[in-house]
């Protein structure tokens, strides 16, 4: 069966609390169509400077765009790497602190050590605003002329990130769908439940209700299925993500305390949820 992104009237748009109140054409589109006019889920189309200037994966993104466009042709190592001197600058903004560095572990500022700065690249091209020529970078003529218009360049980074980016390229984990399938149905879940504080168990349970067989990866001779599975989820939605953007508040307790999160106030400033009745 062939399905118009454009078109889901076919399919049952009653909400149903088995569902957390969503529909079934609420979750097709939510997992299959997330940006389709269809979608029920928003990026505003106007966010004003005060929020995004609080959104740290944004503001790393604007300043290395920021810094390319300074450098007009920014030269990369022989690795094809930037340079530390460029890292050390764009991490020192304090946007999105590594745990290595912020704990000592690390003193490395190459690029493919901070993962955040390393994932600001991919997403910057993967949504088509930097371009690499010559083993330098520069800006496309899309990133030139979004600069000046930072509600249209956030929702294109947002794009890339929670649809283009390969979430799991970071991690151990023995599989590689966990959180980069249906990142809008966490966000819907986020929009209603996320102002309490809630242990992320709440989340990985109810994510695992839509999409059951991601559990069948999991398990080891050190953790139970669930156990592992939620170590992935936290990880790949929380620290690495939602958090990196400024959504929610992720609290890494002591074991055995959960862990718990909580959405903040730029999440709805961000996204809205808007259900198409007709």
């Amino acid at each position: 069966m062939v399905i118009d992104p454009n078109d889901l009237s076919e399919f049952d748009n009653t909400p149903d609390e088995n569902l957390l109140g969503l529909s079934y054409r609420d979750v097709l589109a939510l997992s299959l169509f997330p940006f389709a006019p269809t979608s029920p889920l928003k990026i505003r189309t106007y966010i004003p400077d005060e929020v995004l200037d609080k959104l740290p994966f944004f503001r790393l993104c604007e300043e290395l765009l920021m810094v390319i466009d300074r450098e007009n042709s920014l030269k990369l190592t022989p690795k094809g790497n930037l340079p530390l001197k460029f890292v050390s600058e764009l991490y020192e903004n304090g946007n999105v602190p590594d745990e290595a560095i912020e704990l000592g572990i690390s003193k490395s500022f190459r690029e493919s050590d901070i993962i955040s700065i390393y994932a600001a690249r991919q997403v910057c091209t993967l949504a088509g605003l930097i371009k690499k020529r010559s083993n330098a970078l520069s800006l496309t003529n899309r990133g030139k002329k979004l600069r000046s218009d930072r509600s249209a360049l956030l929702a294109l980074i947002l794009y890339a990130h929670v649809w283009d980016f390969d979430t799991w390229q970071f991690d151990a984990y023995p599989d590689r769908a966990t959180g980069g399938a249906g990142n809008h149905i966490i966000w819907y879940m986020l929009l209603k439940y996320g102002q309490e504080e809630r242990p992320t168990l709440f989340y990985a349970d109810n994510y695992l209700q839509f999409f059951p067989e991601l559990i069948d990866a999991f398990g080891n001779v050190y953790a139970t299925p669930i156990e592992q599975f939620l170590g992935c989820f936290e990880t790949r939605v929380f620290f690495r993500f939602n958090d990196w953007w400024g959504f929610t508040e992720t609290k890494n307790n002591r074991y055995p305390e959960a862990n718990t999160t909580k959405a903040t106030s730029f999440l709805s400033a961000v996204l809205e949820f808007v259900r198409n009745v007709s």
